[in-house]
């Protein structure tokens, strides 16, 4: 009888072990997973941000840009007011 016994309370304790190992390796891998899903979220949001970023150092560019090309015309309206002609590079005196 003994015989019998002992091979099932080892296939038994043999199971109960594969199953605990199972569940631990579980339980790292769903820690891993957790800290994945938390990593890619943080890292959306850091794209989000510089994203917002871009746009908003594009737009001030453009607002430069533009500012340049106003003053710039509201100067040119301002010399022909006076009768000023600016000077071009062809009329400035050359080096010999």
């Amino acid at each position: 009888m003994k015989l019998v016994l002992f091979p099932k309370q080892e296939a038994k304790q043999s199971m109960i072990s594969q199953t605990q190992k199972v569940k631990e390796e579980n339980q790292k891998l769903r820690k891993e997973l957790l800290a994945l899903i938390r990593r890619t979220r943080a890292l959306h949001e850091k794209r989000q941000q510089l994203e917002e970023q871009h746009k908003t150092l594009k737009r001030d560019l453009q607002y430069g840009k533009d500012l340049t090309r106003i003053q710039g015309t509201r100067q040119n309206r301002l010399y022909k007011s006076f009768g000023i002609v600016e000077k071009t590079t062809e009329s400035s005196p050359r080096k010999a």
